[in-house]
């Protein structure tokens, strides 16, 4: 049921974006390559949902960090983890409490606690209690700022050009409300 909840809510929020996109006149990108510091680039928020993943979240943090997109911001959805994935993020990434507001709602989950990142100033950490991936995807999509959102398992190492080449695809295609790789 959370997942398809999470997925009809995926659907709709790409789909109003998509549509204030064009309404804001982003016009359509031809080329692979463009340099998005000449274009005024949509931000993206990226969501990594996380419970028990100690042994690689910091590696796809830093992945996700080496984006050569201009606009984006990270947010870690901590669901609850009993490993010591919170433990790893708070020392890794320098985390100290900061009071964040979602920016809509959409999950009914209770957020314990927000933290930014001293280090990494496009991050930010959401700890709650575990109630499924889809329930966190739902938590990041709320606590989310980006344009479009592009969400990503806890284990997954993405290339530094990953998020330029989903903007892209994204800006070309305005009927477009979802892909993946």
């Amino acid at each position: 049921m959370h997942l398809l909840v999470a997925l009809i809510t995926y659907i709709v929020v790409a789909a109003l974006l998509r549509k204030h996109l064009r309404h804001l006149g982003y016009r359509s990108i031809n080329q692979e390559n463009v340099p998005f510091e000449k274009l005024s680039a949509p931000k993206m928020s990226v969501i990594i949902p996380a419970h028990n993943e100690a042994q690689g979240i910091v590696e796809s943090i830093q992945a996700a960090l080496s984006a050569d997109y201009p606009n984006y911001e990270i947010i870690v959805v901590d669901d609850g983890s009993s490993d010591k994935t919170f433990d790893y993020l708070r020392e890794h990434c320098e985390l100290e409490e900061h009071s964040i507001n979602p920016s809509n709602a959409v999950s009914e989950s209770i957020v314990l606690s927000t933290y930014k990142s001293k280090k990494y100033s496009r991050l930010q950490v959401i700890q709650k209690d575990h109630t499924g991936k889809a329930d966190s995807l739902n938590v990041g999509i709320q606590y989310s700022t980006g344009v479009y959102v592009c969400c990503i398992d806890s284990d997954s190492i993405v290339t530094p050009d990953a998020l330029g080449k989903l903007a892209i695809k994204c800006m070309n295609e305005p009927t477009l409300v979802a892909l993946g790789a």
